[in-house]
């Protein structure tokens, strides 16, 4: 996809991701599950930017995660404004 420097970046459609996943033989939850996590974690990684969600799905379709949300990383491919959360001490 070859898109003018003007342009904003658009990255895949959350039903291409989805497709992806399943033509590989998995759902997002199925894939979530094999991952140890919740049900919803992978589909929340549709909707708003969660590292390891983007790394297991797009290790799991053979797609770098920058490619499938490039409006979410750097040129670099490093993540862009990334907060940690920190836990609270008891």
């Amino acid at each position: 996809m070859d898109q003018h420097p003007s342009e904003p970046l658009s990255g895949w459609h959350s039903e291409d991701v989805k497709a992806a996943v399943r033509k590989r033989g998995h759902t997002l939850v199925s894939l979530a599950r094999k991952n140890r996590l919740s049900d919803s974690y992978l589909r929340n990684t549709l909707m708003r930017p969660l590292y390891r969600g983007e790394q297991i799905i797009a290790r799991f379709v053979g797609v770098p995660a920058e490619l499938i949300w490039p409006e979410r990383y750097h040129a670099d491919g490093t993540p862009k404004n990334r907060k940690r959360r920190h836990r609270r001490r008891a």
